[in-house]
């Protein structure tokens, strides 16, 4: 039989002596300045739309259009990981400047976003939150909308054709929201 030995781990406090390498701000940063460009570039399409009320078109007859629309649903999709890395990069970092790295990385560095937000503040700060805390309201929007991009569903769809407009996401406001539940997660935290 092993020798099988516990010992209690040490939680750092919320301000340890030391220094710590982390992307979180900078992803913050991206969102921010890609919602910035993707506002001037639906602007840009609206006013230039060739058709009117905004009516359907096809991409190859006015390929400069298709570029922006291209371009504009490129830099809602990246807001929306932007988003999430920022709010991930931040749980990464909280945990390892609480826990130690050792501890944080064999213990939750593979957690899913929400569980791992709710485990970080229960084990580091004795607090018991529920779903329904705004906190983790914030962090389940940025995990849905990051794993619709990362973890792309297929959808059947009839041959009416008409339900393939209420899959799609409307854009800037589907990044809008992303940057608004990073925001609300990293204020509430």
């Amino acid at each position: 039989m092993k020798n099988l030995t516990a010992k209690k781990f040490i939680l750092n406090p919320h301000n340890p002596v030391g220094s710590w390498s982390t992307n979180d701000s900078r992803y913050r940063f991206y969102a921010h300045k890609s919602l910035a460009e993707l506002e001037l570039i639906c602007k840009k399409i609206n006013k230039e739309w060739p058709t009117e009320n905004g009516q359907s078109i096809n991409m190859n007859a006015y390929p400069e259009m298709g570029e922006l629309v291209l371009e504009r649903d490129r830099l809602s999709d990246s807001i929306r990981i932007f988003s999430a890395m920022a709010v991930e990069g931040y749980l990464n970092f909280y945990g390892v400047l609480r826990l130690g790295q050792n501890i944080y990385l064999e213990n939750f560095e593979r957690m899913p976003l929400v569980q791992k937000a709710r485990s970080l503040i229960l084990v580091c700060d004795d607090l018991e939150i529920s779903k329904q805390h705004p906190l983790i309201q914030a962090a389940i929007k940025v995990s849905e909308c990051r794993n619709s991009l990362v973890h792309p569903k297929a959808i059947e769809i009839p041959c009416s054709n008409s339900m393939a407009k209420d899959l799609e996401l409307p854009v800037p406001q589907t990044a809008r929201n992303a940057v608004k539940s990073m925001e609300s997660f990293l204020w509430n935290f």
